[in-house]
């Protein structure tokens, strides 16, 4: 505050001033300042600090330097003054009592003007300056001071003392602090406060008026501009600043404070009208009561007889009124209705003043009174006459009437109510409430449509109650005889209050919005307590600790927290993260002290329920934070702009926030202060609440009615996205114990506008790596992470740029490896390095890991460093990345991958997909991108919805237990193929496109020939003539649709029917694709089964190649014998499985007496002098025409045997998988030794890794002659393999790679072992996991020995009993559904990584962790002991390391075999792997006889030999009759038995050895044969349909007797091929059997 004094006499002024301005010095405590004028001595100044001492005792001492008759003084709060101006209005001093809210913004203007500043107030602009500064640029004083009216917001009253001896007093425009004119003889005063006057002898002669101007001399005052109509005095002049026995606006300070004068303090708290009038009432009227004046009414003298005063009479309620009606009869003795004085009367009578005459201006007054008032309201207006006696109806007068009228700016400018008459009519309900009762009915919540909350009284105290308690219209008193302020202890609401609050202020439709006082989170301005300091920590934004705190004071106060709530972001992305999950939320309630709270179960400790101002803003988008105001991140403009992340809640600023469904008005001043005629802080043109300012049309003066008008509008809907998002998330690695780190809370910030679901599928790019689903159709985004908590790390001092581009210290969390010049990478394409014991057992077999050859003769590297695998994508991968991207799919990178920055190895195949995205300008962000990821969400994409799919097969179901020796299969549930009216199953498509409708689609159904679950690509129908005409294509495109458009609508369509002959598993996929962008596509997959139909079943002869027969070795398994096998073969409806077994040492003893030679890296031939195998024994050819399937296994170190490949027994395998038949191998075939080719898995080591699909890096052994090193090199130029190699970056950014020499290939299990025994401890496993365990961080190992302890390093199996899916396919699904995670016998990992970078791998289970994890058994010696399965779960589904069941084409592998299978799940996977293995072999076509008398007589195939169909089929003959024979037509389809497309070719032989040379279609189109060169009377029939219908005449009369008797149907593809590339031939006999008929007569 502050208050002035002025005096202008006819002598000197000086005493008068120096007093007068002493009784303001309760105003200020800061600055004082006296000015006097003189024609002798001019302005004369002086300015003290008062903040050590008192106004009197600083100026007493130099009252003598004053001379004058007029003068100014000042108690200044603020600035020092007065100041002294010399301009073109004249030389003046100046005082002001002012708050000037907007001068920084006027400062800017006046500057730009080229005005200067000369004083300042604490290094800043004094604002009485800057006042004098808007006061010269009028032309008058008048127009001056208007211009400080119509430029500052805020308040000022001022002095101004003039060169002419006179002073110029101005009020205020809203007359929020008073001027006071006091007269004396020879001397006008104005003051602030009328206790001024008193002691100087001074009387009160007026209060000027809101914005009034005058000029006082010392014998008269001039009115320069008249007073504005509206005021609003600031209420704490009664209530805090006025001295007692000050008075304004007539009403004495203690009487507003203690006595009856309440009026004025209700006017100042409500903003409503109230003006001071002179009135007129008789005692009978409520309003004529003197002794509600306190001796400011009087009764009007005698003088006032007969007058007459304008008024009404009323019909009231009886009993209520002064006044009634009878019959009276007058002065001139006739009777008249008359209104008569009677207590408890039922009329009234109310005088109408001059200043309510406007509300009856249609009223005339002149009304007869004999009408009678029969009903409630009824009026007669007219006048009444004053007794002019005291004693009886004479008139009161009082000249503090106060006139209140509500403004109803709530009404008018919130609701929008456009006339009074509508306001009037306008029902709104106010509760006030109380906590307690507020948490005993918290329905209250519920039926709100506005929340107004605040913690304490703002204005007046106790006696606002008081006045409450005397003037409420409904006559309630509280018994609450104390009060204290703020939402603590037993007056807070509840945590059920809060919720219901929080969602009613942001639900969609009927919801409630909040007008709240700042000091609800705000103690200083609300009594706020129960505050202790507590250590938060920082979070990122996955909601999990990073490795900062911060300190802060909390409350555990439930009102503060829903202040929190509100202001820490936009509500709905707050809901979504923090409030959403039930169980799962974020913030959960709990019972603190016996009290329910909200509890933040992301911290720790006290911070778990004692929440700060930031409590809910996380670090920034990396988890990176700086120092103490690490907050800052959230208070960029930017940030508000995405998030309206308020910050520093208690800031200037924030104390007026405006936004969304919360305004907040600052804790100085009540709700209604200024409600219709302020100016909230928002609107100013530079804050940040831009929603509101474009609803008030940037209004630079918009009001907190405007403001309410604006929250009570708020739609939360806008510019939200609503949809899905199926999001991959692909890590380096997978942080055990913490789990994934990317949760949805992470791209909800990355993405806060986004509202719909999100779903997140999280994989290790080791996974990824070996996953075969489609990208693009099973996922709209992918993310790109930086997961490192599985590595090794070590704290370390970074720099980093904060929020503001400043490079700061910060500590960070880094990896480590035993290759130092990694450390610090994530990603990296070649893993760390490790240094091989080369241990070697005393029975002399070696782990030396010195096999590989050197590059010349038979030299092999020296080398013992190994490198771990890395975590980088394949070649493959990263195509279907880009094709994800060219898809126009958002792929988003963590900044530091997005930048590439060092902990990204340069060379890795992820880096350049990252480099030449950015390059090519493909879809691909980084995650502090928000809004381009907004705007990418926000497009709207094509989509599609399937209508049909073909059935999906449900499995089989066996009864029975694990020890009984058969089962019964029930398989009602299958759900098989769907057939149509002959019998052929069916896959049926129906689907819809959303897209522009001009838009072009096409579609492709892809069969899976091979069963690994992919769908290669290739032309199915190059020329459209309807088959394949490239007899080398692989695909398996079974069907192009037509093209159509997205306009056209639904598309259904059948384009797969499958003969009856076929029968069994069919893995499907369709393709729906934009012609112009393929990539652009939907895809669906299924495994579906057509019902076998024909009775019987297919034969797969299987031989086991056993390491022995010893039932007591270890994994010990004859699957021709064992029971749990035996059992499920026999339940086959579709299969007979026949075993024979036999041992390896039979195995090369019966077959390989000769050497059989065969090079791999050549194509089979049989062609004369370049044949391949160059020969083949009988046996050999009687081996290979005997089996379908080679099983190698089973036993734990495959019981220590290698098959030797002396006599060729090795290359046999690899012949007969490049033959096309399956080999499955099994648990140890393979092992660590490289070295002596006696040690057990040397063989397959050395000559079978490639085939197997178990040589990642292209490693070749030393140990090969020179010939088999040619053949091995020929064969790996063929096809792909990883590379292991190290990329640097030069000092210029060029890369430079280098190829490693360390290309062994051992999985990291493997190495785990090969590391043992170590003598130090220099090195260690690089996951963490596999030393210390995830659970309760100590050592997994915990023995003596260091060198296993604390590198972990050891020799133990790592056993595990389980194995989780990876893909799913025909080995997943038939005949057997197997389970997701699967319950195996205990196994351990295998020693080779697979080659990923080879298409035809597919890994269908990988071996996972027990579900305990650790610890391990630690045998503690050479022997091995079980270990810990958390080897697996370090990184899981590890297709390349950890795999428990893969296909390689037609080569498979199974982890069976370390011990005995006992559970059937187990021995079912095993039996679907079998039959997936035979399936991958072409079967030759067959011919189906169509004639309804065709009877089919059985399925042949047995021996190894092609199919046969036999039919028998009867044709009549006449008995006696001439006829020699019959014409028939023999109808027939030919059949794939493959779900591939392929060539047709068929023949059709007589009995005789002819052959048809014309056959038709069913229309009758003829079809002429081709002759052969082979043989030129043989027909083929060419480019036949499969599946559709032909005939031929089978015509045995006349000549052509001959031919009767059996036909005989050869039919071939281009696809299934003998190993010497003849085709195999599918043969169909049919037995034509004559019926004699017998002429009746």
């Amino acid at each position: 505050m502050g208050g002035f004094f002025g005096t202008v006499s006819k002598t000197s002024c000086v005493t008068d001033l120096f007093y007068g301005t002493d009784y303001n010095s309760h105003l200020g405590t800061k600055r004082g300042g006296l000015a006097t004028y003189s024609e002798e001595k001019g302005f004369i100044r002086s300015i003290h600090n008062l903040e050590s001492t008192y106004f009197r005792t600083k100026f007493e001492g130099e009252l003598d330097k004053f001379k004058g008759n007029a003068g100014i003084g000042i108690i200044s709060d603020t600035d020092a003054q007065p100041i002294i101006i010399n301009s073109h209005l004249g030389r003046f001093a100046i005082v002001t009592v002012a708050k000037v809210a907007n001068i920084q913004e006027l400062e800017e203007e006046l500057l730009s003007q080229n005005m200067h500043f000369a004083e300042l107030s604490s290094s800043s602009t004094n604002q009485t300056e800057l006042i004098a500064l808007l006061i010269i640029q009028g032309r008058t004083f008048v127009e001056g001071i208007e211009n400080v009216f119509n430029h500052i917001k805020g308040s000022c009253s001022m002095l101004l003392l003039t060169e002419d001896g006179s002073i110029i007093a101005a009020r205020d425009r809203w007359g929020r602090t008073p001027v006071v004119i006091g007269k004396k003889d020879g001397a006008y005063a104005a003051t602030s406060e009328s206790s001024s006057f008193p002691n100087l002898d001074y009387e009160i002669e007026r209060y000027l008026g809101p914005g009034e101007i005058v000029r006082m001399y010392d014998d008269h005052i001039d009115q320069l501009r008249k007073p504005n109509e509206d005021m609003q005095i600031c209420s704490f002049l009664w209530v805090y600043y006025g001295y007692p026995t000050s008075s304004y606006e007539g009403v004495n300070v203690e009487e507003m404070r203690y006595g009856d004068a309440d009026i004025n303090t209700v006017k100042t708290i409500t903003g409503a009208k109230c003006e001071m009038k002179t009135a007129y009432f008789f005692p009978d009227e409520p309003e004529g009561d003197i002794s509600k004046y306190s001796g400011n009414m009087r009764v009007c003298e005698d003088g006032m007889k007969d007058a007459e005063y304008t008024g009404y009479y009323e019909r009231v309620k009886d009993g209520e009124g002064t006044f009634v009606q009878k019959i009276v009869k007058g002065e001139d003795g006739n009777e008249s209705l008359s209104f008569v004085r009677q207590d408890h009367g039922n009329i009234i009578w109310h005088t109408v003043n001059d200043f309510e005459k406007s509300d009856d201006k249609d009223q005339t007054f002149d009304e007869k009174t004999d009408r009678e008032l029969t009903n409630e309201g009824d009026r007669i207006y007219t006048k009444r006459k004053s007794t002019g006696d005291k004693s009886k109806d004479n008139i009161n007068v009082t000249n503090n009437y106060y006139l209140y009228k509500n403004n109803d700016y709530f009404l008018k400018d919130s609701i929008g109510c456009k006339t009074q008459e509508e306001a009037d009519n306008y029902s709104v309900i106010i509760k006030t409430i109380t906590p307690e009762e507020l948490n005993a009915q918290p329905k209250w919540a519920d039926y709100a449509d506005l929340y107004v909350v605040s913690p304490k009284m703002h204005s007046g105290e106790d006696n606002i109650r008081t006045i409450w308690k005397r003037h409420n219209r409904y006559g309630k008193h509280s018994s609450v005889s104390s009060y204290t302020n703020g939402f603590n202890g037993s007056k807070d609401i509840s945590w059920d209050v809060v919720t219901k609050m929080y969602k009613k202020i942001n639900q969609e439709e009927n919801y409630a919005p909040i007008f709240m006082d700042s000091g609800v989170y705000i103690a200083t301005q609300g009594s706020l307590s129960g505050g202790k300091p507590v250590t938060f920590h920082i979070l990122d934004w996955n909601m999990n600790p990073t490795i900062y705190t911060y300190k802060d004071t909390g409350y555990n106060n439930n009102m503060y927290k829903l202040a929190v709530m509100l202001f820490s972001m936009d509500a709905q992305l707050f809901q979504r993260l923090y409030l959403d999950g039930g169980e799962d939320a974020l913030i959960q309630v709990e019972k603190i002290d016996g009290v329910e709270t909200g509890v933040f179960t992301a911290q720790t400790g006290d911070a778990r329920a004692y929440w700060s101002k930031f409590t809910f803003l996380p670090s920034d988008v990396d988890g990176r934070v700086i120092g103490e105001n690490w907050y800052h991140y959230w208070t960029k403009l930017d940030k508000w702009e995405t998030y309206k992340t308020a910050g520093e809640i208690t800031s200037d600023e924030n104390q007026g926030y405006l936004n969304g469904r919360m305004f907040v008005f600052k804790g100085d001043k009540t709700s209604t202060q200024d409600f219709g005629t302020g100016t909230v802080p928002a609107s100013d043109p530079k804050s940040k609440f831009t929603d509101f300012k474009e609803f008030t049309g940037n209004d630079p003066k918009a009001t907190p009615a405007d403001a309410v008008r604006y929250i009570l509008g708020y739609k939360t809907s806008k510019d939200h996205v609503d949809g899905e998002l199926r999001i991959l998330d692909i890590e380096p690695c997978y942080d055990r114990k913490n789990g994934y780190s990317l949760k949805k809370s992470y791209i909800q910030l990355m993405i806060p506008n986004f509202i719909g679901d999100i779903k997140i599928t999280h994989m290790t790019t080791a996974e990824f790596i070996g996953s075969t689903e489609d990208l693009n159709s099973k996922y709209n985004m992918i993310y790109l992470g930086l997961d490192q908590g599985a590595y090794n790390l070590v704290e370390k001092d970074v720099t980093y740029k904060d929020a503001d581009g400043n490079v700061k210290w910060i500590k960070e969390n880094q990896t480590v490896w035993n290759d130092t010049t990694m450390n610090g990478k994530i990603y990296f394409h070649t893993g760390d390095k490790m240094t091989s014991a080369e241990y070697s057992r005393s029975d002399g077999i070696s782990r030396s890991v010195k096999f590989l050859w050197a590059g010349s003769g038979n030299n092999v590297i020296e080398d013992t460093t190994l490198r771990f695998p890395g975590n980088d994508i394949t070649k493959i991968k990263k195509a279907e990345l880009e094709n994800f991207l060219h898809a126009g799919y958002p792929v988003v990178a963590v900044d530091d991958l997005y930048c590439l920055s060092d902990k990204i190895d340069a060379g890795s195949n992820l880096a350049d997909l990252v480099r030449e995205s950015k390059k090519e300008k493909k879809t691909i962000y980084q995650t502090s991108d928000s809004n381009g990821l907004i705007a990418k969400v926000k497009e709207v994409c094509p989509k599609i919805t399937f209508t049909k799919l073909p059935n999906e097969y449900q499995g089989t179901t066996s009864s029975g237990g694990k020890n009984d020796t058969s089962v019964s299969v029930d398989d009602s549930q299958a759900n098989y193929l769907d057939v149509d009216g002959f019998g052929r199953s069916k896959l049926d498509f129906g689907f819809q496109v959303t897209d522009v409708p001009s838009a072009q689609y096409q579609c492709k159904v892809y069969i899976d020939q091979n069963q690994d679950g992919k769908f290669e690509e290739g032309l199915a129908d190059v020329d459209g003539s309807g088959d394949a005409d490239d007899s080398d294509d692989t695909g398996e495109v079974y069907y192009e649709g037509d093209v159509f458009t997205a306009g056209d609508g639904e598309q259904n369509i059948t384009p797969v029917k499958l003969s009856r002959l076929y029968f069994g598993l069919i893995q499907w996929k369709i393709v729906v694709y934009r012609k112009d962008n393929p990539d652009i596509h939907f895809t669906r997959t299924g495994c579906s089964v057509a019902k076998n139909q024909t009775g019987q079943k297919r034969e797969i002869k299987v031989l086991q190649i056993m390491p022995d027969t010893d039932t007591n070795n270890k994994g010990y398994l004859n699957l021709e014998e064992n029971t749990l096998f035996t059992k499920y073969y026999n339940a086959l409806n579709d299969y007979k499985i026949s075993v024979v077994t036999t041992t390896v040492s039979d195995f090369q003893k019966n077959y390989f007496g000769e050497k059989f030679v065969y090079d791999y890296s050549r194509d089979i031939s049989a062609q004369k002098g370049n044949e391949n195998p160059v020969k083949m024994s009988k046996k050999q050819k009687e081996l290979y025409h005997t089996y379908n399937m080679f099983i190698l296994g089973f036993g734990d170190t495959f019981h220590k045997v290698n098959m030797s490949n002396e006599k060729g027994a090795i290359d046999f395998l690899k012949y007969f998988i490049a033959s096309g038949k399956s080999v499955l191998f099994t648990h140890d075939f393979t092992s660590m030794h490289n070295v002596h080719s006696g040690d057990f898995g040397y063989s397959a080591n050395t000559y079978l890794r490639d085939v197997m699909g178990m040589n990642r890096y292209k490693a070749v052994s030393g140990k090969l002659t020179e010939s088999e090193r040619k053949e091995l090199l020929a064969y790996q130029a063929k096809h792909k393999y990883d590379t292991m190699t190290q990329t640097t970056v030069g000092s210029n950014g060029t890369l430079s790679t280098t190829a490693l020499g360390n290309t062994q290939g051992f999985t990291y299990y493997a190495m785990k072992r090969l590391g043992w025994e170590k003598k130090n401890t220099d090195q260690i496993i690089p996951y963490r996991y596999m030393i210390r365990s995830y659970k309760n961080d100590e050592y997994i190992c915990g023995v003596s020995n260091d060198n296993v302890k604390l590198t972990g390093f050891n020799n133990n199996n790592d056993l595990t009993t389980r194995a989780t899916k990876t893909n799913t396919g025909q080995i997943t699904e038939y005949p057997f559904k197997i389970d997701e995670t699967l319950k195996i016998a205990s196994t351990h990992g295998q020693w080779y990584q697979l080659d990923m970078e080879d298409p035809e791998v597919t890994v269908w289970y990988c071996l996972s962790d027990n579900e305990n994890g650790d610890p391990c058994a630690w045998a503690g010696t050479a022997s091995n002991g079980d270990g810990t399965g958390a080897t697996y779960g370090a990184s899981p589904n590890d297709a390349a390391n950890n795999y428990y069941i893969y296909s390689k084409g037609n080569v498979f592998y199974s982890g069976v075999g370390h011990s005995t299978v006992d559970g059937d799940m187990e021995a079912k996977l095993f039996i679907n792997t079998m039959i997936a293995a035979y399936r991958t072999t072409y079967e030759p076509p067959m011919v189906e006889i169509l004639n309804e008398e065709a009877e089919l007589l059985k399925e042949e195939s047995g021996n190894g030999s092609d199919p046969n169909l036999v039919y028998k089929m009867n044709w009549m003959k006449e008995y006696g009759n001439n006829l020699d024979g019959t014409k028939e037509k023999i109808r027939f389809s030919p059949v794939e038995l493959n779900t591939v497309r392929t060539k047709l070719t068929c023949s059709i032989q007589y009995k005789d050895g002819t052959y048809v040379d014309k056959i038709y279609k069913k229309d009758g189109t003829v079809i002429e044969g081709k002759a052969t060169k082979e043989n030129p009377k043989k027909y083929v029939f060419e480019n036949l349909k499969n599946m559709s219908e032909y005939y031929f005449i089978y015509d045995t009369t006349g000549e052509n007797k001959k031919k009767e008797g059996d036909i005989v149907f050869e039919i071939y593809n281009n696809k299934s091929k003998n190993p010497d590339g003849t085709p195999r031939v599918g043969k169909t006999t049919v037995k034509m059997e004559s019926q004699n008929l017998f002429l009746l007569d």
